[in-house]
Order: C-alpha cells, then structure tokens, then sequence
C-alpha cells in the first residue's frame, strides 16, 4: 500500500520509520534516495483509510508517544 499511495521506490519504503508518519497532516516523510548526495525529505499526502491502516498495524500513536518518537523504528 505503501509503494501505491506515495510512489516511492522499494528501497525508500524500506527506510521508512514510525516518526516520519505525520497523523495530523496525513503524510509520510519520505527521504529521497535517488540523490546521494543530498539529504531531501518530500511530504507526501496519503488517503485516511490508508493512515488507520497504519495506525492499527503499526501503533504509530503509541509508538510516538515513546521516547524517541519512533525514530528507530522501521514501519
């Protein structure tokens, strides 16, 4: 679902951690792999159904309450 709703390569979902859900603007953070050399972060909006499915798989609510908001937790 992932691949479908924000048109990320494989390896950029792979990369994704619980900290780069936003729940309130309904995106995800995706850091874009393709330039090397640069660190680029793009916001990509994604449907409600799509952000549930990930709250009730991934706890993102609960896991980004912890301390360190997720950060090293891969999705």
């Amino acid at each position: 679902m992932t691949l479908a709703y924000t048109g990320c390569r494989i390896s950029e979902a792979l990369e994704l951690t619980i900290d780069r859900v936003d729940l309130s603007a309904k995106t995800i953070s995706i850091r874009t792999l393709k330039q090397r050399d640069k660190i680029i972060y793009r916001d990509v909006p994604v449907p409600d159904h799509f952000i549930d499915a990930l709250k009730l798989v991934h706890h993102i609510q609960k896991m980004q309450k912890l301390k360190g908001g997720g950060k090293d937790t891969l999705l």
